[in-house]
């Protein structure tokens, strides 16, 4: 193969890795601190909006009543899926309508979003990270 075919396959498979829908989910595989500050920790209190086992993490929305009265949802992002499960964070657990506390990082981009530290639902707490690493 000369050398201009060569870079034409390559060229090709550039392209074509980046209209395929696996691109998506290299590009939304990243650090923590990456995505949220190590500094800047929230906790929400609010219930259950949406829940979507999307690898490789689980994403969640909570919606949170403001100090006057309006709404916020916030979006949440676990650790990857099988260890958010097995430090207990099941699907059973989060289910939409569930009232949760929810603690993290925030977004870098000073979005509603956060890096799930810890949830408790009920009486019990569930910590996924220790730090934004």
């Amino acid at each position: 193969m000369s050398l201009f075919h060569r870079a034409a396959a390559c060229l090709l498979a550039i392209v074509c890795a980046a209209q395929s829908p696996l691109a998506d989910r290299a590009a939304a595989h990243h650090t923590y601190v990456s995505k949220y500050d190590p500094d800047r920790i929230v906790s929400l209190k609010g219930t259950i909006a949406s829940v979507d086992y999307r690898n490789p993490h689980i994403f969640f929305d909570i919606t949170v009543i403001n100090r006057d009265g309006s709404t916020t949802t916030w979006h949440v992002e676990t650790e990857a899926i099988a260890k958010a499960q097995a430090k207990g964070l099941s699907e059973s657990k989060l289910q939409v309508g569930t009232a949760v506390v929810a603690t993290g990082w925030m977004s870098r981009t000073g979005e509603a979003e956060i890096g799930l530290k810890s949830i408790s639902i009920g009486a019990k707490t569930y910590t996924i990270r220790n730090t934004a690493r």
